[in-house]
C-alpha cells in the first residue's frame, strides 16, 4: 500500500527520543507511517513521520546525549515542521528508589515502571541538577527553575491517571503490540519483560565490582535490598520530579541525596534542554537504579512501556484542543535565533572540553614529550650539515617510494642521532601541510631502557600519529574507554592492532627509530619492535628508517626483510664547518689567527676519521690552553683510532682532577649523579642533589650550585637539553666509558646516593596526606627520584644497610614513612585496579619489606618483629612483599612463620597481590609454598582471575595453570585463551592441551584449532573439527580465522581440509568483533598472495574463492591488485585466466588499476605481463594519473621504457593538475628518467595548472642529476 504524503504543516505533535531502542519502540507503535519529507535547510535531524490514533506525529532523535543535543534537535524539528503544538520526550531513565514498602509493593519504584514529569512547588516537573549546588550536606539549592508542561498535557495526564486507576486505557494493549512486532525484527534486542529475577537493587554503598562485565555476575548477592514481590508485571506509573543533567547518574549516594532533598523520582539527560523553550512532557521508562549497576537488559522493555504510555496519552487528546493550542514556534523564537548565531564563548568552551579529553587520552597513551626530544637533538645540528644525506639516492628513494626500509649504520659518534633529528625535521617541513601523511619517531636511550619496553614504544608511536588527527581515531578512544576503566594498559598486540588501523587509514606513514642498539636487547625488546614494525609494513603504507651502530643481529634482521643499508659518517666538510663555528667563540688569540684555525681544523679532521663527537671532545680539550704553543703541542697528540674515546675521556678526567679541591669535588659528585643514577635527572634535580652533603644537616636552596658552573667544571662531559631541562652525559660512549671505570672515579657512588636519598626522604616533616605536594615543595624533582630509587642504590652497597640504620636510630621515622609510602591496594572498580593508599598505619617491618633490603627484614625479624602484623587494611608484611616482588624478603617472612593465606579486609591474600602486580618469581614462590590459587576475594575474584588482566600474563598465567590445570575453566577472555593455548602447545605437550580444550570455556577447542592451523598440524586440525571446534572462529585481536592463518603460513593441507569442511573461502578478517567499523578485510586468498604461497592460493581458487572480491578496507583492492603490487607473476597469470577484470580500480583513495600498482613499484615483469594480456596503458586513477606517470615519479627506467612502447604518442599526457610524466620525474630528482623522456620527445615547456614547467620542479628539488639531464638535452638552465 502506498504511504500517505502530507505537507509539513499537517504535523502537530513532536516526539523526541535519544536511543535506538526508544526510536524502535516509537516506530513500532505507529498506526500508520507516512512518506518522508525534505527537512529545512541546515536541519541534520532524521525523521519518522506517521499517525498515532488521530494525531499526525513527527518522531526525531537527538544527535547525542545531554541537554544541548536535545535543544538542537527540537529547534531543527520546529523549523522543519512549524505547526507542531507540543512535544513528548519519550525514552528510558534511571529510577530513584526509596525505602521498600512491604505492604504496597506497587508504590515501590521498580525497573520497568514509568515516571511522568509532574510540577512540584516552583518546579515544572524537571529539576536541572547541573544548575544546583549543595549549601550543606542536606540542602540542595536550585539556581534554575524550568517551565511546566502546557495545560493541554497536564489535563490529559490527570485524565489518564484516573483512567488507569479504574483499569481503563490501552497502555497494556499497546505494550503487547510493540513487543510482538519488535520480536520479529532482525538484529533488534528482545523487548519483552525481563522477569523480576533480573530486577536487583543493590545497597547504596555497594558499587559495581567488575567493569569488564556489564551485568552483575561478580557482584555480591548479599548486598541486594530485600523487597516484597509484586503481584503483576503491569508497570506502575509514578508522577513527580525528574532530575535532568548532562552526565549519566552512576552514584547511588548522590542519587539518594537528591531524592531526600527534592523527592526526585528519576534521572535522565535531555529534558532540561527543552522545558524552558519547548512545551512538552517528559515520559521515562525505568531501566536501572541510577547507580553503578547498569542493567541494559531492561532498556528495550523500558522504552516500550514509555512509548505505550505516550500513545495512550495522545489517545485522549482531542484534535480540536490541539488546534486551539498555540504553535511551539512562538515559544522557540529566541532559542532558534540563538542557535542560528552560536555564541563564540560557548563554542570556545566546547572546544576546550574536547581538547581536555583529547589531551587526557594522549597522555594516557604515552607521557613522553616527543617534541622536546626532537627539539633538543635538532638544536645541536650545525647549520647546513647533513644535507648530503637528504640529497642521497638512498634517502630520496626512501622518502618517495612506497613501503621502503632504510637502515643507517655508523661508528659511535658519527652523528647518527643528529642525522635522525634532521630527517624528522625534513619530514615535517615536507609534509606538515599534507593531509594523510603520518610522521612518528622514537629516540633510543641507554638510560631509559626500562622505560623503553615494547608497549611504551608502540604507545609513543601511536600517540604521535594521533596528534595529527583533528578527531582521535575511534579505535583509540574506544581502547581508552575500555582500558582506562580497568586501570590497565593495552597489550603490545592491541597497540599493534591500533597502529595498523591508524596507519591503514593514512595515505602514508613515516616511522623513524634512532639508536636501535640502545633499546634493550637482553629481553628481546629490540627484536620484538622490529618484528612489529615489519609486520605493520605488510598491512599498511608505511616506510621505516632506523639508525644503529654496527650490530650483527640488527643488520641481519633488516637484510632478511629486503631493506637498504647505508653507512653514516660525518663528512669532512661538515666537521670543518662545525669546528669553524666553535672557533669563532674561542679566545681572541685563537679566533683571530687564521693560520692557527686552519691547523686546528685540518688536524682534528684527520684525527677523528668521520666521528663528529670526537671533534667536539678534541675541541673541548683545547679549551684550557693558555697560549698558541700549548695548542700546537696538544694537536700533536690527539687520540685517534679504536681507543680514541677512552683516551679522550681519561684526559677529561685528568683535567677535572687538576682543578681546585672544591671544583674537583663538585665535578666528581655531578658526574656521579649523572652516571650512576637509574634515570635522567632534571637540572633542578641535580642541583638539589648536589646541595645534600654529610656536612650540611638541613636542606637549603642556598646550597645549590649554579648549573653553568657545574657544566664548566665537568670539562664537557655533561650537558643539559634546553627544552626538556634534562641533564645527560655528552654521548653513549661516555656512558660506556664510565660503566667500565666508575669504580675508579666514584668508588662509593651508590652508598653516597642512597644516603642522600634516605636523608632527603626522612628529613623534615612528613607529607600531610598522600597526593598532596611535599611541604618542602621546592624539592619535588629529587623527591620523586629518591622515593622511587633509593633502595636500588642501597642494594648495590651490601656493606651498609642504610635503611635499617636510619630506622633503628630513630623509630619515629616510621610515622614519616607512613605518609610517604603508598603500596597498591585493590579498589572496588575492577579486579586489576590498583589504588595507591596512605597512610597505612603499618609497622617498621612493613616498611622494611617495601623500602629495604633482605638484610633489613632479617634484622627486624631477629629483633622480634611480628611477621603477621596487620596494617590499617589488614595486610601483612608478606602481602606488601608480594606486591613489591620482594622475593628474598618474602622467603625470610615465610621461613619465620608468615601466614601465606592471610586474608585482608577485601578478602585478598598475598597471592592476590602477587598475581596482579608481582613478578613471576614471586608468584612461583607463593604457589610452591602452598598459597591457594582459587580462593575468591570479597568481589568473587580469584588470584588467577587477577593475573589474567596483566599485560605480561603470558609469563604469569602458565604458572597458575601448571599448578592447577582446572583453573582454565575461569578463562572468559578469548584473547587470553589464545595466549594460553599457544603456550601450552609449545611447552606442555598433547595431554595438557587436551585438558585445556576439555576444561576450558566453550571457545577453547576453536582457539586450539587456530593455533594448529597456523602450525600446519593437519592431524590435530582434523581431530578438533571432529570434536566440535568451530572452523569459522576468529581470534579476537586481528579477527583472523583458521583458514586465513593457514593461508598465511603456507599450510596447503590445512587449507584444503578446512575448505572441504565448508569454510567460506572468501571469509574476511574482522578486527576484534563482527560489527567493527575498522576492518582490515583481507580474505584468505589475499594472505596467500601477500606471502607468495602458491599451494594455498591454488587450493582456495579450486574451492571457489573470488579473486576479484575487494576487501572492506578502503586501502585494499582485489587479488589481482595484490598480486601486481607484490610482483607475483604466476599468480597474475592464473587470476587472469580465471577472468579477473584487468582494468578494475582498487579501493585505495587513488583508485589505481593493477598496471598502475605494478608500474609505481617498478615491477617490470608484472607490467609486461599485464600489457601483453590487454591492460590499458592509459588507465587513469582518480587524479588522472596513468601508469607512466607513477613509473616516472619513482625512477623506474625499465618500466618507463616498456610503457613508452605502448604509449609513445601519449608521453606528455597530463593528469588533473596538468603535470606530465616528465614533470613528476623532474620534481622527484629522477635524472635517468628525465633524460629518457626528453630523448624520446617529451615536451619540456608544458606547464601545469600552477604555471610551472618540469625544469622549474627540477630546480626546486635541487637534484643535480635531474638538472643536468635538461642541460644534456640542450635545454637552457637558468638558476
Amino acid at each position: 500500500m502506498a504511504l500517505r504524503k502530507l505537507d509539513h504543516n499537517a504535523y502537530t505533535v513532536g516526539w523526541v527520543s535519544a536511543l535506538d531502542c526508544e526510536l524502535i519502540a516509537a516506530r513500532a507503535l505507529l498506526d500508520e507511517e507516512d512518506e518522508a519529507l525534505e527537512p529545512a535547510l541546515h536541519d541534520a535531524n532524521f525523521y519518522v513521520l506517521g499517525r498515532f490514533e488521530k494525531h499526525n506525529v513527527v518522531i526525531t532523535s537527538t544527535s547525542g546525549y545531554g541537554t544541548n543535543a536535545a535543544t538542537q534537535a527540537v529547534t531543527n524539528m520546529i523549523r522543519s515542521f512549524p505547526n507542531i503544538r507540543f512535544g513528548l520526550m519519550v525514552g528510558i531513565g534511571g529510577a530513584v528508589p526509596g525505602e521498600p514498602n512491604p505492604s504496597q509493593p506497587m508504590k515501590d519504584i521498580r525497573l520497568g515502571d514509568i515516571v511522568v514529569s509532574e510540577p512540584k512547588g516552583n518546579h515544572g516537573g524537571v529539576l536541572n541538577y547541573d544548575m544546583g549546588k549543595w549549601r550543606n550536606d542536606s540542602e540542595f539549592s536550585i539556581e534554575s527553575h524550568l517551565n511546566s508542561p502546557p495545560s493541554i498535557l497536564r489535563q490529559a495526564v490527570t485524565q489518564l491517571r484516573l483512567d488507569h486507576r479504574f483499569r481503563k486505557g490501552k497502555m497494556k494493549q499497546y505494550t503487547e503490540q510493540a513487543i510482538d512486532l519488535i520480536r520479529h525484527l532482525p538484529d533488534v534486542d528482545d523487548a519483552s519483560f525481563p522477569g523480576w529475577e533480573e530486577d536487583r537493587l543493590f545497597k547504596a554503598d555497594y558499587d559495581h565490582v567488575n567493569p569488564r562485565h556489564k551485568d552483575c555476575r561478580d557482584c555480591n548477592s548479599t548486598q541486594i535490598v530485600e523487597r516484597s514481590p509484586r503481584p503483576s508485571t503491569i508497570p506502575a506509573v509514578h508522577y513527580g520530579l525528574i532530575a535532568s543533567g548532562n552526565a549519566v547518574m552512576r552514584s547511588a549516594t548522590l542519587r539518594d541525596r537528591l531524592r531526600d532533598a527534592w523527592n526526585v523520582k528519576c534521572f535522565e539527560m535531555e529534558a532540561a534542554g527543552l522545558m524552558n523553550h519547548f512545551p512538552c512532557l517528559i515520559i521515562r521508562g525505568l531501566c536501572d537504579y541510577s547507580d553503578s549497576h547498569k542493567a541494559k537488559r531492561w532498556q528495550a522493555y523500558a522504552a516500550v512501556v514509555a512509548a505505550a504510555y505516550a500513545k495512550d496519552l495522545l489517545r485522549i487528546i482531542g484534535l480540536e484542543r490541539i488546534k486551539s493550542t498555540e504553535a511551539a514556534t512562538d515559544n522557540m523564537k529566541e532559542v532558534i535565533n540563538a542557535i542560528s548565531h552560536v555564541d563564540d564563548g560557548v563554542q570556545k568552551l566546547r572546544n576546550a572540553i574536547d581538547d581536555t579529553y583529547r589531551r587526557k587520552i594522549l597522555d594516557w597513551l604515552s607521557p613522553i614529550d616527543h617534541e622536546s626530544e626532537q627539539s633538543d637533538f635538532f638544536a645541536t645540528r650545525q647549520e647546513s650539515t647533513g644535507q648530503w644525506f637528504l640529497d642521497s639516492d638512498e634517502f630520496q628513494r626512501w622518502v618517495n617510494e612506497p613501503k621502503q626500509t632504510l637502515l643507517c649504520q655508523g661508528i659511535p659518534g658519527a652523528g647518527k642521532t643528529v642525522m635522525t633529528s634532521i630527517v624528522v625535521h625534513d619530514l615535517h617541513q615536507r609534509f606538515s601541510q599534507v593531509k594523510g601523511i603520518g610522521i612518528t619517531y622514537v629516540y633510543g636511550n641507554f638510560l631509559r631502557r626500562t622505560e623503553q619496553q615494547l608497549s611504551a614504544i608502540l604507545s609513543s608511536l601511536l600517540k604521535q600519529l594521533c596528534q595529527s588527527f583533528l578527531q582521535l581515531p575511534p579505535c583509540v578512544t574506544e581502547a581508552y574507554e575500555r582500558f582506562w576503566t580497568l586501570r590497565v594498559h593495552p597489550s603490545p598486540e592491541k597497540l599493534l592492532h591500533m597502529l595498523g588501523t591508524v596507519m591503514t587509514s593514512s595515505q602514508k606513514t613515516y616511522v623513524v627509530v634512532d639508536a636501535l642498539d640502545e633499546i634493550e636487547t637482553s629481553d628481546g625488546t629490540c627484536r620484538q619492535l622490529l618484528a612489529a614494525l615489519f609486520r605493520l609494513q605488510q598491512v599498511a603504507p608505511m616506510s621505516l628508517i632506523a639508525s644503529s651502530r654496527h650490530v650483527a643481529d640488527i643488520t641481519s634482521t633488516f637484510r632478511a626483510n629486503g631493506s637498504h643499508i647505508m653507512e653514516i659518517r660525518a663528512l669532512d666538510d661538515d666537521i670543518r664547518s662545525y669546528i669553524d663555528s666553535q672557533l669563532n667563540k674561542a679566545r681572541p688569540f685563537v679566533s683571530g689567527d687564521q693560520q692557527l684555525r686552519s691547523r686546528i681544523k685540518e688536524t682534528i679532521v684527520q684525527a677523528v676519521d668521520g666521528m663528529f663527537l670526537l671533534a667536539k671532545l678534541h675541541l673541548d680539550s683545547l679549551g684550557d690552553k693558555i697560549c698558541k704553543a700549548d695548542i700546537k703541542t696538544a694537536l700533536t697528540s690527539l687520540p685517534t683510532g679504536g681507543d680514541a674515546y677512552d683516551r679522550v675521556y681519561d684526559e677529561s678526567m685528568d683535567r677535572i682532577n687538576s682543578q681546585t679541591e672544591n671544583l674537583k669535588n663538585l665535578a666528581r659528585r655531578a658526574l656521579m649523579w649523572t652516571v650512576c643514577t637509574k634515570s635522567l635527572l632534571t637540572v633542578e634535580g641535580l642541583q638539589r642533589a648536589l646541595a645534600i652533603t654529610s656536612a650540611k644537616k638541613a636542606l637549603d636552596a642556598d646550597n645549590m650550585p649554579d648549573i653553568d658552573l657545574v657544566i664548566e667544571v665537568c670539562s664537557g662531559l655533561i650537558k643539559f637539553d634546553e627544552k626538556s631541562k634534562v641533564i645527560r652525559l655528552v654521548h653513549f660512549t661516555a656512558q660506556e666509558y664510565f660503566q667500565r671505570k666508575w669504580k675508579t672515579w666514584f668508588a662509593d657512588a651508590h652508598s653516597e646516593i642512597a644516603w642522600a636519598c634516605v636523608f632527603y626522604l626522612t628529613w623534615g616533616k612528613p607529607k600531610p596526606e598522600y597526593g598532596t605536594e611535599a611541604p618542602d615543595s621546592q624539592w619535588p624533582s629529587l623527591y620523586d627520584y629518591a622515593s622511587s630509587n633509593w633502595q636500588y642504590h642501597a642494594l648495590l652497597d651490601p656493606t651498609d644497610d642504610i635503611f635499617t640504620r636510619r630506622l633503628l636510630e630513630d623509630p619515629s621515622i616510621v610515622a614519616h614513612w607512613d605518609q610517604t609510602t603508598s603500596p597498591r591496594c585493590f579498589c572496588d572498580d575492577g579486579p586489576s585496579t590498583g589504588c595507591f593508599i596512605a597512610p597505612t598505619n603499618a609497622s617498621p617491618l612493613h616498611f622494611a619489606v617495601y623500602h629495604g633490603t633482605e638484610t633489613s627484614v632479617r634484622l627486624l625479624l631477629e629483633r622480634g618483629a611480628d611477621c603477621n602484623k596487620e596494617d590499617k587494611y589488614q595486610r601483612t608484611p608478606l602481602a606488601w612483599a608480594a606486591e613489591q616482588s620482594a622475593v628474598a624478603a618474602a622467603r625470610s617472612l615465610l621461613d619465620t612463620g608468615a601466614n601465606i593465606n592471610h586474608v585482608d579486609y577485601l578478602g585478598c591474600t598475598p597471592l592476590s597481590y602477587a598475581a596482579a602486580w608481582g613478578s613471576p618469581e614471586m608468584i612461583q614462590l607463593l604457589i610452591d609454598r602452598g598459597a591457594i590459587a582459587d580462593r575468591p576475594d570479597n568481589a568473587g575474584q580469584t588470584a588467577f582471575a587477577k593475573t589474567c588482566y596483566r599485560e605480561d600474563r603470558d609469563a604469569t598465567i602458565p604458572i597458575f595453570v601448571a599448578h592447577d590445570p582446572a583453573l582454565v575453566a575461569e578463562l572468559t577472555d578469548v584473547e587470553i585463551l589464545d595466549d594460553i593455548v599457544q603456550w601450552a602447545r609449545a611447552h606442555k605437550g598433547e595431554e595438557f592441551v587436551r585438558m585445556i580444550e576439555e576444561k576450558g570455556p566453550p571457545e577453547a577447542k576453536s582457539a586450539s584449532l587456530l593455533v594448529a592451523s597456523r602450525e600446519g598440524d593437519i592431524d590435530d586440525v582434523k581431530r578438533l573439527i571432529r570434536e566440535g571446534a568451530n572452523p569459522d572462529y576468529r581470534e579476537p585481536v586481528w579477527g583472523r580465522s583458521a583458514l586465513s592463518q593457514a593461508a598465511e603460513y603456507d599450510e596447503t593441507a590445512v587449507v584444503s581440509h578446512l575448505l572441504k569442511n565448508g569454510v567460506d573461502p572468501d571469509m574476511l578478517d574482522i578486527n576484534g568483533c563482527a560489527d567493527s567499523q575498522n576492518n582490515e578485510g583481507n580474505t584468505p586468498l589475499m594472505w596467500a598472495i601477500r606471502n607468495g604461497h602458491f599451494g594455498p592460493f591454488c587450493a582456495l581458487l579450486e574451492h571457489g574463492a573470488d579473486p576479484s572480491k575487494a576487501a572492506d578496507d578502503k586501502d585494499r583492492g582485489g587479488g589481482l591488485h595484490f598480486a601486481a603490487e607484490l610482483d607475483r607473476i604466476e599468480m597474475i597469470e592464473i587470476l587472469l585466466k580465471k577472468g579477473t577484470q584487468i582494468n578494475d580500480c582498487d579501493n585505495h583513495y587513488r583508485q589505481q588499476t593493477p598496471l598502475s600498482s605494478a608500474a609505481e613499484r617498478g615491477h617490470l615483469q608484472s607490467v609486461r605481463l599485464l600489457l601483453d594480456r590487454g591492460a590499458d596503458p592509459k588507465s587513469a586513477d582518480v587524479n588522472g594519473r596513468q601508469p607512466l606517470s607513477w613509473a616516472a615519479q619513482n625512477g623506474h627506467t625499465q618500466v618507463v621504457d616498456c610503457l613508452l612502447e605502448k604509449t609513445r604518442d601519449d608521453i606528455d599526457l597530463e593528469d588533473d593538475t596538468g603535470k606530465t610524466p616528465l614533470c613528476y620525474a623532474a620534481m622527484n630528482g629522477r635524472g635517468d628518467v628525465v633524460g629518457m623522456l626528453l630523448s624520446k620527445g617529451a615536451q619540456h615547456s608544458v606547464k601545469d595548472r600552477d604555471g610551472h614547467d618540469p625544469l622549474h620542479y627540477a630546480l626546486q628539488s635541487g637534484n643535480k642529476a635531474a638538472i643536468e639531464a635538461f642541460s644534456a638535452n640542450r635545454i637552457p638552465v637558468t638558476i
